[in-house]
């Protein structure tokens, strides 16, 4: 019996796979010991790649994490853009968002970390706040996009503009997570989740008739 034959990975499938998995190990190594406390080599190894592997792919640290809090946001973005596009009632729509939005803090923590490392690095570190503010001010605007979107659809006018609703239901998502995180017997995910689908509901509250 022949055997199959591995398909051959092209060059760009290959630096494609490579960055990623230099990706996984740079956020796993920044989640677990600060951004400052994660060394290169540590990463490169982790991921089974040589440091020279690491500097063909990446610029350095600074660029790691960057690369890091943008592919969380596409994440983020194509996640929020699938619930926004499908054919649901407001009331439907409203339940679905809700739930993303309140469980999103649980089931990526790891990139919650990232992003408030890099947001630390920011405020101390003036070309990166730059960098890190473009992408802010990005993703900002692709959530307002989404919140009109997900108000017209609704019976009647929020409370909010599209823009303080997006700001509010991030910032709460980064701050209470980050609180679970630090302090889990006190703050639990329930907690966590509970308090945000509240916030979710009280920034759209006019809009369902309460």
């Amino acid at each position: 019996m022949t055997k199959p034959q591995k398909t051959r990975l092209t060059r760009g499938e290959s630096q494609a796979l490579t960055r990623t998995r230099l990706l996984d190990s740079a956020a796993r190594a920044f989640a677990l010991h600060g951004f400052a406390g994660a060394s290169l080599e540590e990463i490169a190894e982790s991921a089974g790649y040589s440091r020279g592997a690491l500097y063909a792919n990446f610029d350095g640290k600074d660029e790691l994490l960057l690369t890091l809090v943008e592919r969380s946001m596409q994440s983020q973005a194509a996640e929020a853009m699938e619930l926004t596009s499908q054919p649901l009632s407001p009331a439907d729509a409203f339940v679905r968002l809700r739930k993303s939005f309140a469980t999103f803090g649980n089931s990526d923590r790891e990139a919650c970390l990232v992003i408030a490392e890099a947001q630390l690095y920011a405020i101390r570190n003036s070309r990166f706040r730059e960098r890190l503010a473009a992408l802010f001010r990005a993703q900002h605007q692709q959530i307002v996009a989404l919140v009109t979107r997900f108000f017209e659809q609704l019976p009647q006018r929020a409370r909010i503009s599209p823009r303080q609703a997006a700001f509010i239901a991030v910032a709460s998502l980064q701050g209470l997570t980050l609180r679970n995180l630090a302090d889990p017997e006190t703050f639990s995910d329930q907690m966590v989740e509970d308090a945000l689908g509240w916030i979710f509901g009280a920034l759209t509250r006019d809009t369902e008739g309460e």
